[in-house]
Formats: structure tokens, sequence, C-alpha cells
């Protein structure tokens, strides 16, 4: 039995299969790669115990903490887009 009486008795179906696994893997890994990174928490606050004990809980809640302790220092972050959720100080001194 060759290659092309193997493929005859195919369906279709799994020929088109066939073709799209690239696409399939591609989709799958992209999935796998959200589902393995934590959502990230930016906390903001001018409080140094205030920040540990919020990423500590954050963190222990099964998500990725970001700690800064001022919006500048946020705003200026280069993981500002990354950032699912923020907690922020609303009483922060201008520094």
């Amino acid at each position: 039995m060759n290659v092309r009486m193997i493929l005859q008795a195919l369906p279709t179906a799994y020929l088109v299969f066939q073709r799209d696994i690239p696409s399939a893997i591609a989709t799958t890994k992209a999935r796998i790669r959200l589902l393995s990174s934590a959502p990230i928490v930016s906390i903001v606050d001018d409080d140094e115990s205030v920040r540990a004990a919020m990423s500590s809980l954050v963190r222990s809640l099964g998500y990725e903490s970001c700690a800064f302790c001022s919006a500048e220092e946020f705003l200026t972050s280069p993981r500002l887009h990354d950032a699912s959720c923020l907690i922020a100080d609303v009483q922060m001194p201008r520094k």
C-alpha cells in the first residue's frame, strides 16, 4: 500500500484538518501563554508597608503584583499596559 492509496482512503475532513494543524497549534500556544501568566495587579501607594501587605495579599490570591510608590512611577513604568487592575491610594503627596 503506497501513500497515494492511503490518502485516497482518508476522509476529506481529515485532510482539511491536516492543513489546519499549524494554525491550530499557534492558537493553542497563544491560549497556553494567556492561561499560564497570571493577571497583573498594579499597586500604587506612598506607604511602603501598605504596598508590601497589598502585594502579599494579591499574590496569595493567585495574581502577579507590581508595586509603585507614586503615580508618576506607575505612569512611566514599562509595565503600564500589562496591568489588568490598578489599586491606588487616592491621597498621596506630590513629590
